[in-house]
């Protein structure tokens, strides 16, 4: 967990604890003054307790901003530079910010200031990467100790926003004093639930604030759903921590109702207020609860809201807890929904990782009952492109905001000529009182295709009511590819398409650089797909680890050190590369390792060759042995001779110098691979699959009066090529090939390539023949 502290001008502590990815910031409406301190690192980091050269390796919330000191200045006149301003206060109005301020008395080395002819400026402030940027954005008129700035605060993504306000006269500008961060972007509207599921947030913004040295984090290990919790650890029986959520709104809401769980102590004093945050800074609380008389197991609260916030632009939900030195509180399951007797609800659309033309898509529903009935017999439906493709109905009752996942299975035409498609889902529930929340979209969006698909495909009419198909096999297809690793699943193990990495069989597991858990971690793997800023690290603590930003893109691959059976490992990680070309060529690679204070990384790979197969033994190695340790992208160029197969990155890392080993944008001659068979499609249903030495198939079950499509794929040890097509119509109509076809214009040729026409409009009076029309070959009858 990462802490940044601030100081307030009301003596409390200004907490920024930041989960990865998805942060808690810092409080909003409390008066800070212009001084940020130093960011600090709480939580021992997982990779500690090796040797130790590595170091106190920690993450950051952010870089250091030190103390301002005004510089003394000797003027020629009796007007000074003016002194910071004081009680900087910025106000959320919805359409406007509304800053305050008042103004130093005297200037910075404590001489004469005319606060009359004082103007202002205005300034946000922006992290990224770890440096700070101001921007100034707006300056006020003189003599004004207040400004009104346009601003919509109610749209977009919620997020920090900083701005600091300096005084500026004839002799100089003041330091920037701080305004308390305010919280920008579109409420989070009802229903709102967090579960803390996996330690991590399902809502991106919440804040929390202390008024000593007692603190929230996440955790795993309990709660009440069985999957995260938040827990406040008290230091002190003086202390008391607040907890807030994100903008919320209760806008429409009837009866709107808070529930959350807890545990404390047995027969603990602590105390949990709850309360509602109002924009104006104000608070009223809406319910105490006192653990003196619990038994120390999680309890279930439910509070009912009053529907009159529901007038407010947004709120905050607060919970302000306090208990006896050393023990703790938990929270978990915080949701607040707006009841009424029925009300059915699309709650998400699950689809898999990845999916392909041809493919019966899995696609998950998942439907919540928040009505106080219970729901029997609805129906969930699940259409694509606006056409219904499924319905399932309820066979048992769904009680009050319980869930149930439906499973669909789309199938996804091979002909297909679009890339996506749009998938709906909808409940349909008699006496439903919130129709509006009965559906949800998303897109489905296909895998393309990098396999060679064979070259062309022809319908020869055969007259006995049968059809041949016939097709030329792929063609040699060389080419010279750079794989940044973006378009496989991020988080992927050992298998990145046509890339495959291996380890010695040993390895029972892998480690981590830091506190956070990334998917995977712990598994025994050689090589995982990492793209750091989803589900591992956040920009900020990128910008103290630059080593961690990928070469390009989003993604990379990495190695990390090892365990066998508790003991740290010498590494022995290969990743593979695809089928070569088989000519002499020259591949490059990119490679990086980890470095941060007082931590030592030194990396050790090998590049080898193979002329055979993948196995380790098949492999030569190239050259010397590399060693890197700089921390920043080296690119590695390797000469390949003629006949290699395949090369492969050995890391071979002593166990001492272990921690973290990258790749990424690899450079080579990728050559086509063996086809293995070929799959033959009518109207999308897989009508055979051939033998890779077959180029023909018959149809012997085509009836009369009927169109088909047929589809012809290559496929090969690692997937299947996207397909080439060729239509025929039995029904002598030309009117039904446009319909098969189904586009607005047409380019047609005959068979040895000559153009008959280019963006005609209809076919009528083609002659019966065979045609390539839009890149399709059509027999018409």
């Amino acid at each position: 967990m990462i802490c940044e502290a601030r100081s307030s001008a009301d003596g409390f502590l200004i907490i920024n604890l930041m989960q990865i990815k998805r942060p808690f910031f810092m409080a909003i409406g409390f008066a800070a003054t212009m001084l940020l301190l130093p960011v600090t690192a709480i939580g021992q980091d997982k990779a500690l307790g090796k040797k130790s050269q590595r170091g106190n390796l920690k993450p950051f919330a952010g870089v250091k901003i030190s103390r301002v000191t005004a510089e003394r200045i000797t003027a020629d006149t009796d007007i000074d530079r003016p002194g910071t301003p004081s009680d900087v206060f910025a106000q959320d109005n919805v359409t406007s910010v509304v800053f305050t301020w008042k103004d130093a008395d005297k200037g910075v080395n404590g001489g004469y200031v005319d606060k009359t002819s004082l103007s202002h400026n205005i300034y946000t402030f922006e992290n990224i990467y770890g440096n700070i940027t101001k921007t100034l954005i707006a300056e006020t008129g003189v003599g004004q100790e207040s400004y009104t700035l346009n601003m919509r605060t109610n749209e977009g993504k919620q997020e920090l926003k900083d701005f600091g306000v300096s005084a500026v006269n004839a002799t100089g500008e003041s330091n920037v004093a701080m305004a308390p961060s305010i919280i920008v972007g579109a409420p989070y509207e009802l229903p709102f639930a967090e579960s803390f599921k996996n330690g991590k947030l399902d809502n991106p913004m919440w804040w929390a604030r202390s008024n000593g040295a007692s603190e929230f984090t996440m955790m795993t290990e309990d709660s009440s759903d069985g999957n995260g919790c938040i827990l406040y650890e008290s230091n002190s029986s003086d202390d008391y921590g607040v907890m807030g959520t994100g903008k919320l709104t209760l806008a429409g809401a009837i009866h709107p109702k808070l529930e959350f769980t807890h545990l404390a102590y047995e027969n603990s004093d602590a105390k949990i207020v709850v309360a509602i945050q109002k924009p104006d800074g104000t608070e009223e609380e809406l319910q105490t609860i006192q653990t003196v008389s619990e038994d120390g197991k999680w309890i279930r609260n439910t509070i009912d809201i009053d529907p009159k916030y529901g007038s407010l632009p947004y709120l905050f939900l607060q919970f302000k807890v306090s208990a006896s030195q050393y023990e703790f509180v938990m929270l978990d399951e915080i949701s607040i929904t707006d009841q009424c007797e029925n009300d059915m609800a699309v709650k998400t659309i699950i689809l898999p990782p990845s999916a392909k033309k041809g493919d019966n898509v899995e696609v998950k529903v998942k439907v919540e009952n928040r009505g106080l009935q219970e729901a029997n017999g609805y129906k969930v439906k699940l259409y694509a492109d606006g056409k219904l493709q499924d319905t399932k109905v309820a066979e048992t009752a769904l009680a009050y905001m319980d869930e149930a996942v439906y499973t669909f299975s789309y199938p996804a035409a091979i002909t297909m000529e679009n890339s996506s498609v749009e998938l709906k889902a909808e409940v349909e529930y008699e006496g439903d009182m919130k129709p509006e929340n009965n559906t949800k979209t998303t897109t489905l969006t296909f895998k393309v295709s990098d396999k060679q698909k064979p070259e062309s495909a022809s319908v020869t009419d055969n007259n006995n009511g049968t059809y041949t198909i016939s097709w030329t096999s792929p063609a040699d297809a060389r080419k010279v590819v750079t794989d940044s690793f973006e378009e496989y699943d991020s988080w992927s193990q050992d298998k990145f398409g046509e890339w495959t990495a291996k380890f010695s069989e040993e390895k029972t597991k892998t480690g981590n650089i830091f506190t956070y858990p990334y998917p995977g971690e712990g598994d025994p793997f050689a090589f995982i797909l990492m793209e750091p800023l989803n589900y591992w690290i956040d920009s900020e603590t990128m910008g103290n680890f630059p080593c961690l930003k990928p070469h390009s893109g989003n993604k990379y691959l990495a190695a990390f050190y090892s365990f066998a059976n508790g003991d740290y490992i010498d590494a022995n990680d290969w990743l593979i590369s695809p089928a070569l070309s088989g000519y002499k060529q020259t591949v490059s690679f990119w490679v990086n390792n980890l470095v941060s204070p007082g931590v030592y990384n030194l990396e050790t790979f090998d590049v080898l060759y193979s002329t055979m197969g993948t196995d380790f033994k098949d492999f030569i190695k190239l050259g010397e042995t590399y060693d890197i340790e700089s921390g920043e992208w080296q690119e590695i160029n390797v000469e390949l001779p003629e006949g290699a197969k395949y090369f492969a990155i050995h890391r071979k890392t002593r166990e001492d110098d272990a921690m973290i080993f990258l790749v990424d944008d690899v450079t080579y001659e990728k050559g086509t691979e063996i086809v293995t068979g070929y799959n033959v499609y009518r109207n999308d249903q897989l009508l055979k699959t051939m033998s890779p030495d077959q180029t023909e198939f018959v149809d012997e079950t085509a009836e009369a009066g009927e169109k088909y499509t047929y589809a012809i794929t290559a496929l090969y040890e690692s997937g299947e090529s996207e397909p080439i097509i060729a239509i025929v119509d039995t029904t002598n109509g030309i009117q039904d090939v446009e319909n098969v076809l189904g586009t607005k214009t047409y380019n047609v040729y005959t068979l040895d390539g000559q153009l008959i026409g280019k963006d005609i409009k209809s076919l009528n009076g083609l002659k019966r023949g065979a045609y390539i029309i839009n890149d399709r070959k059509v027999i018409i009858k």
